[in-house]
């Protein structure tokens, strides 16, 4: 699946959002999935960004109670995914959400804030420890990741995928190594 991740800071940080940017993208990029993250803590502030048609990444750090997720959930099903979210303290946001894997959807991330745009590589202990409670749910890894070997180091935990962006941006991963791994990935 080709996706293209977001994460509106503005709107997670409520001061404001960039809808209109994000609808620009979904109309120059048809046949790219969009994953968008806005800070959504509720079935509202899901629903305003309905009309995208984009795929809503729902940060825990955002949720106030375990029970905000299960109504976004129920009401999106399986079009939303779900980021749990840790920094150097832990784990932010209920911690029923990162006990409890039948809570998870069919796609989750697991993303540690501290190491995004960092050098720190990706935190491989606690991604191989949620890829073990997965049953079957594919696993994103997020945060940290240097370099290719990083990506194959994440590939061999059996996670699905990884959200890149600072890699990307200092060239440090480019497009035929991502090519490579595929290739070498694929059965």
């Amino acid at each position: 699946e080709l996706a293209e991740s977001a994460a509106d800071l503005d709107a997670i940080e409520g001061v404001g959002n960039h809808f209109e940017l994000v609808r620009g993208l979904s109309y120059a990029l048809p046949g790219t999935t969009l994953w968008i993250d806005a800070g959504f803590s509720d079935v509202a502030d899901c629903a305003f960004w309905l009309p995208l048609g984009a795929t809503l990444v729902i940060g825990s750090e955002s949720l106030a109670a375990v029970d905000d997720w299960r109504e976004i959930h129920a009401a999106f099903g399986e079009s939303v995914v779900l980021s749990l979210d840790f920094d150097g303290g832990g784990r932010k946001g209920p911690d029923a959400l990162f006990a409890d894997p039948t809570l998870w959807p069919r796609r989750v991330i697991v993303m540690n804030l501290g190491r995004v745009g960092t050098d720190r590589g990706p935190d491989t202990d606690r991604l191989k420890s949620l890829v073990g409670m997965a049953d079957g749910r594919a696993i994103f890894a997020a945060g940290g990741i240097r370099d290719a070997r990083d990506l194959a180091a994440i590939a061999d935990l059996q996670a699905h995928g990884a959200l890149l962006a600072t890699a990307l941006h200092r060239n440090a991963v480019t497009q035929n190594e991502i090519a490579a791994l595929l290739r070498e990935r694929r059965p």
